[in-house]
């Protein structure tokens, strides 16, 4: 069962990556282009919110 977790572990972190160079290449360049904070904002929000719960939870 241990291989099991390591190979969701590896997916779970290949699909954050994929996030993340979303977020820094498409999205968070047109909200600095048009001015809004925002999208940027509630980047970095819902990291923190998402890393606290998982903190908190204990996973």
């Amino acid at each position: 069962m241990q291989g099991m977790a390591n190979i969701i572990a590896i997916i779970l972190a290949v699909a954050a990556g994929g996030i993340f160079y979303m977020l820094y290449f498409d999205m968070i360049p047109k909200a600095h282009k048009d001015r809004k904070w925002l999208p940027t904002f509630g980047a970095v929000l819902g990291f923190i919110i998402g890393f606290a719960i998982v903190r908190t939870v204990g996973g």
